[in-house]
């Protein structure tokens, strides 16, 4: 999923259809690449540190906020 959104929120011609829902493509990329972190230590049984797991709550609270 992750893929397919900022493949498709890169693309110049589609972006307007992301843009009046989130603030920047950066900032879109850097929550998805914040919840992945943390996806990937919970999916892959690794150890996730404290920064890595604030991180990835905050993003998950950003989607739901930007998302409602």
């Amino acid at each position: 999923m992750r893929c397919v959104v900022i493949h498709l929120g890169r693309k110049a011609a589609l972006w307007p259809l992301f843009a009046n829902r989130f603030a920047t493509k950066e900032a879109l990329i850097a929550k998805f690449d914040q919840l992945a972190e943390l996806r990937n230590g919970i999916r892959h049984s690794r150890s996730v540190d404290a920064i890595a797991r604030k991180e990835g709550e905050a993003a998950i609270l950003w989607f739901q906020r930007v998302l409602s």
